[in-house]
């Protein structure tokens, strides 16, 4: 979003040059970043990024194919220069908590399952058939809403075994 946002407030800035004889002094000569932006109608434009200014408050730019060069803000190149892991969602599971009708708890040793009532009352099914605690329900909702991954190990992993992950010791369904 913040990409996209910068882009969609990206104005050039003060002209530096319409024909510099080199693009190195302007770090465009190998370039630093290059955004590349495929449209719709299936042409595309590449925002090419060089060096910063003396107080490091802007950044000189040009676009592929044409010899002017800007300074624009540096939010876009530190924007740009994030990471994988920077630009991943990093929310270990997404839903919509009041579209949740079942929820279906596993550990080593016991099963619960709970089933909703209505928007705010939960009962437990299994192994018995009792009222469920509402903040305790409220508490794994809330929990698993908030929680994000730290650190991606693997994208495919083949085997699981060395992550413990075969027979994990909690497992949590959510159904709706």
């Amino acid at each position: 979003d913040l990409i996209v946002n910068d882009l969609d407030k990206l104005k050039k800035g003060r002209f530096v040059s319409d024909n510099p004889v080199d693009f190195k002094k302007f770090g465009l000569a190998p370039f630093r970043a290059a955004l590349v932006l495929h449209w719709q109608d299936g042409k595309q434009d590449s925002l090419l990024l060089g060096n910063k200014n003396l107080d490091s408050t802007q950044v000189f730019f040009r676009k592929s194919g044409s010899h002017d060069v800007y300074l624009i803000p540096i939010s876009l190149l530190t924007n740009m220069s994030k990471s994988l892991y920077d630009l991943r969602d990093k929310s270990v599971i997404k839903f919509n908590r009041d579209e949740i009708s079942r929820l279906l708890i596993e550990t080593n040793q016991q099963t619960f399952s709970c089933a909703r009532n209505s928007v705010q009352d939960w009962r437990l099914e299994y192994p018995i058939n009792e009222r469920c605690d509402q903040d305790k329900i409220n508490d794994i909702f809330a929990k698993r809403e908030s929680a994000k991954i730290s650190e991606f190990i693997a994208e495919k992993p083949s085997d699981l075994s060395g992550y413990g992950l075969q027979t994990p010791g909690l497992s949590i369904a959510l159904f709706d």
